[in-house]
C-alpha cells in the first residue's frame, strides 16, 4: 500500500446507504469503531475493507456532528484504562447501521506511517488518545451516533450541550449549572515550536571506541536530536491542574497567527499523564507552536 496516504477514506458500503437515508429508508447512525495494529493487505484499498486489519478493540464513540455540508466528524477516543497489553494503533474502522445489510463498514481511518502507541493499563503513565474521522455524508443533513457514556466529555461537546439545553423551553437549571461546573475546571497551556524537546528516554549516541578521546579535545558539540523518537513537552500540574488520567483535551495549531484545529500536527498530538510527576506529558512527530485545553 505504499501509494495510499495516511487519512480518512470512504467504505465502499457509503454511498448506497447516503442513497437510502435520503430516500427515507433510514437515518445516518454510527453504531461502534473498532481499532486495529495491522496493515491494509497489499493491493487492497482502504475502501474495499470490510474488517480493521489487525484487530485490538473497540473505541469509544464520543461525538458527532455535520461541521460543513457533505461532512460528519466522528470523535473516538481509546481510554488506556482499557487497554490489557499496549500496542500501535494503525487504523480505525467507523461502522454505520444498514437497514438491509445490518452493520456495515463506513469509513477507515489509516495510520501506518505515523501509528499512535496506545499505553495498557498497567503502565504508570495513563493515556487517552482522541480521533477525528471526517466520513463523507453527501447530502445528509442530520446523523445520529451510539455514544458512549464512558466517553470523555469535550469541552466542545460541553458547549452544544449547553446550547441546545439553553433552546429547551423545560431546560433544568441544574444540567447548565453542571455543565458550567466542567468548563470552569478547564485549563489552558500555550506552548512554541521551541519548546518541544526529546524524548527523557532519550540518550545521545556513545561516540565510537576511538573516537571518544578525540571528541574531548576538539571541542564538539554531543549529537543533535534528530526526531527520530518524536518530541515532548513536560506540562506541571500547576499548569494543567488534572488529578488523573481521566481527562479530555483540544489541541490548536498556530498557523499564520491563527489558532486552528485538525491539522495534522494536532491531531497527532498526543497527552500522556504521570501519575508519579503529577505532570501531562505531550507527544508529537513534529515540534509546532499551538496551546491545549484541558477538560474534566
Amino acid at each position: 500500500m505504499t501509494n495510499i496516504q495516511d487519512g480518512c477514506f470512504a467504505c465502499a458500503p457509503c454511498r448506497a446507504l447516503i442513497a437510502k437515508v435520503l430516500a427515507g429508508r433510514c437515518q445516518m447512525r454510527y453504531t461502534r469503531a473498532a481499532v486495529g495494529s495491522g496493515d491494509i493487505p497489499e493491493g487492497v484499498h482502504p475502501r474495499d475493507l470490510t474488517e480493521v486489519p489487525g484487530y485490538v478493540m473497540d473505541a469509544k464513540i464520543s461525538a458527532a456532528s455535520n461541521p460543513v455540508d457533505g461532512e460528519c466528524q466522528v470523535g473516538v477516543q481509546i481510554n488506556s484504562e482499557k487497554v490489557e497489553t499496549g500496542f500501535f494503533a494503525t487504523g480505525i474502522l467507523l461502522y454505520a447501521q444498514d437497514p438491509d445489510e445490518g452493520e456495515v463498514p463506513y469509513a477507515y481511518l489509516r495510520m501506518e506511517d505515523g501509528p499512535e502507541w496506545i499505553r495498557p493499563a498497567s503502565s504508570l503513565v495513563g493515556k487517552l488518545a482522541t480521533f477525528e474521522l471526517i466520513a463523507v455524508v453527501g447530502d445528509v443533513n442530520e446523523v445520529f451516533a451510539d455514544i458512549d457514556l464512558d466517553s470523555i466529555l469535550t469541552r466542545a461537546a460541553a458547549q452544544k450541550l449547553m446550547e441546545d439545553h439553553n433552546k429547551d423551553p423545560e431546560a433544568h437549571a441544574a444540567l447548565v449549572s453542571t455543565l458550567k461546573e466542567k468548563l470552569a475546571d478547564s485549563a489552558v497551556f500555550a506552548f512554541t515550536a521551541e519548546d518541544w524537546g526529546p524524548p527523557a528516554s532519550w540518550v545521545p549516541e556513545e561516540p565510537a571506541e576511538g573516537e571518544a578521546q578525540a571528541a574531548e579535545g576538539d571541542g564538539e558539540d554531543p549529537p543533535a536530536y534528530d526526531g527520530s523518537l518524536g518530541y515532548e513537552i513536560t506540562v506541571p500540574a500547576e499548569a494543567h491542574k488534572r488529578k488523573s488520567s481521566d481527562f479530555g483535551f483540544h489541541v490548536f495549531h498556530q498557523v499564520d497567527g491563527k489558532y486552528i484545529t485538525n491539522t495534522w500536527s494536532a491531531l497527532g498530538t498526543g497527552a500522556d499523564y504521570d501519575g508519579e510527576a503529577g505532570t501531562v506529558i505531550l507527544s508529537s512527530s513534529n515540534p509546532y507552536p499551538g496551546k491545549i485545553l484541558f477538560v474534566g
